[in-house]
């Protein structure tokens, strides 16, 4: 009979309008609530563009180092591209394919992970979109647009070796 008149003191304490929130049942006083500080916190500004820059060459060199820093992984294996016939089918995300944008197929990367593809031969690169499944050949890793592939190289080469490029999983 104790215990439950304890209990029933007990929470009478703490649910009175002097005690809410302060009361602690263990120790069975009120206990003092620490103070709280709180820091303004000041918007950063940022700089606003109201006209189109100029992009220099140091820019683009900049942003290219950038992006090659910020990468997650380095992929092996050639790459070729999606013939014309490809054009206007469903993707394996479900979009229809445009051999004219900057897209690829990959076996397993998650759709819209960003790969930079690097032609070590001439130094050319192009950044795509995953958006769709495959190359299903042996010794391939990407199936690149028509568009992303004529970047890098000559379409009459029709596919890029291993030792010919270098794929890199940019981090999102």
């Amino acid at each position: 009979m104790k215990r439950v008149m304890f209990l029933i003191m007990t929470i009478a304490m703490m649910t009175t309008s002097t005690m809410s929130n302060n009361y602690d049942p263990y120790v069975g006083v009120v206990v003092k609530a620490q103070a709280q500080v709180q820091v303004p916190v000041t918007p950063v500004l940022t700089k606003e563009v109201t006209k189109e820059e100029p992009v220099k060459e140091t820019k683009v060199v900049v942003i290219e180092k950038a992006i090659e820093e910020a990468y997650m992984a380095n992929l092996s294996g050639g790459a070729s591209f999606y013939g014309e016939e490809w054009n206007g089918r469903r993707t394996a995300n479900g979009e229809i394919f445009n051999t004219y944008e900057l897209t690829a197929a990959h076996k397993s990367l998650p759709f819209g992970t960003k790969v930079k593809v690097v032609n070590k031969t001439n130094g050319k690169s192009v950044v795509v979109r995953i958006n769709d499944r495959g190359p299903f050949v042996k010794g391939r890793t990407l199936d690149l647009s028509k568009k992303a592939f004529q970047s890098i190289a000559s379409i009459k080469k029709g596919v890029l070796k291993d030792s010919e490029i270098d794929i890199l999983v940019l981090k999102k």
